[in-house]
């Protein structure tokens, strides 16, 4: 498994955020104002939040 702080060499530079809500160990990613539009970035295996890394870092 691997951990949650990881970071891959700081190319995901986002705050480790688990939640355990669903029943299960899950991993998400909170960024930018509190006061702004809400963008859900949805994803299936084998993919993950990394492949949209830059477009958090652009939208935030």
């Amino acid at each position: 498994m691997i951990p949650a702080n990881e970071t891959f060499a700081g190319t995901f530079p986002f705050a480790p955020h688990i939640t355990e809500a669903p029943g299960f160990r899950m991993h998400y990613v909170d960024e930018g104002p509190r006061d702004g539009e809400i963008i859900l970035c949805l994803h299936g295996e084998p993919t993950w939040g990394y492949l949209f890394r830059h477009l958090i870092v652009n939208a935030a």
